[in-house]
């Protein structure tokens, strides 16, 4: 699986700047930081989908650590609960859209994206812990309705606090 080695080596990348952010000086420094929890769950949420339990390395490591060559996985439930969990710092630190844009900011990430991407990552893992249950690809036992739960919070406050919406009109959204 090389793509999954390509995202390991991204991971690698996003824990090293990490592990060097409380070097910046910056004033948007927490902006940056909150850019680096996103992406960590970005490229984390790719290995989920096509793997499902996984390796989860919160450092850089050198070339000479031993977890590098650990075949011990976490299961699947551990790894979305470590992706939200860094989408949940990455939300604490990022910027709302509104005030990226006043700065002229567009490309960056916000707080509403972060908001937006823990709602799909949380309701994709409980309809796979939910659909999957008692399957040789589920987590047995797994509460697959704390993660609808947080789905449900994160959308919620897109919509209460950033001025999101849902349209009404099912057909004009998809057709």
């Amino acid at each position: 699986t090389d793509a999954i080695g390509s995202e390991y080596g991204y991971i690698r990348q996003v824990n090293i700047m990490i592990a060097n952010m409380d070097k910046v000086t910056d004033p948007n420094g927490d902006q940056y930081k909150g850019e680096a929890y996103y992406l960590r769950a970005f490229h984390y949420f790719i290995v989920l989908k096509a793997v499902g339990a996984a390796q989860i390395v919160k450092e850089p490591l050198n070339s000479d650590d031993e977890r590098l060559y650990a075949t011990l996985r976490s299961p699947r439930d551990s790894v979305a609960d470590f992706i939200l969990s860094d989408l949940d710092k990455a939300i604490s630190l990022l910027k709302k859209k509104s005030d990226l844009s006043k700065s002229g900011e567009y490309q960056r990430i916000s707080k509403d994206a972060a908001l937006a991407f823990k709602s799909r990552i949380a309701l994709y893992e409980g309809s796979w812990e939910k659909y999957h249950n008692g399957t040789p690809f589920g987590v047995s036992g797994a509460d697959y309705n704390k993660y609808f739960q947080q789905a449900a919070d994160a959308a919620k406050t897109l919509m209460d606090n950033f001025g999101y919406s849902l349209d009404d009109n099912y057909q004009s959204v998809f057709n």
